[in-house]
């Protein structure tokens, strides 16, 4: 078989713990579509975007570290995030939390995860999703904002 076999799900996050390395752009664009409800979002980064420390400070169940993720944080870990700018962090990471088992989205080498964020489009209660695989990011963002 060529390729990963993607299946298109919607996950609930209820109560889940969630992770993210990095804080940049990347970092903060995942944050932005995280639901509300979770038990708790650790973000792990010397240092981060406004826009990530704004997104922090609005939601009571997460923070920031300033250091780097340790293996051991992934404990009980539902969803990561690999978003940081160091290639060889994010591969690290992903490797760490595939072996604990939880959903890993590696933003820069899909391959590394288990997880694929699509576009999102919301409006009047309705939730459109598009998606490329990771083929084309761009192209499912301009779909999407095309709507």
């Amino acid at each position: 078989m060529d390729g990963p076999a993607l299946y298109p799900a919607v996950l609930d996050l209820r109560a889940a713990r969630v992770l993210v390395l990095g804080a940049g752009r990347v970092a903060a664009q995942k944050l932005k579509g995280l639901p509300k409800g979770l038990a708790s979002v650790k973000v792990f980064a010397p240092k981060a975007r406004p826009a990530v420390q704004a997104w922090v400070k609005r939601r009571r169940e997460a923070s920031w570290l300033k250091r780097p993720l340790r293996a051991t944080d992934l404990k009980a870990c539902r969803v990561l995030f690999c978003c940081s700018d160091d290639p060889a962090a994010n591969a690290r990471a992903a490797a760490w939390g595939r072996a604990q088992g939880a959903w890993v989205c590696q933003a820069a080498e899909p391959s590394q995860g288990d997880l694929r964020v699509p576009s999102t489009f919301k409006a009047a209660g309705l939730s459109l999703t598009m998606s490329t695989g990771g083929a084309s990011p761009a192209l499912a963002k301009a779909l999407r904002l095309r709507l």
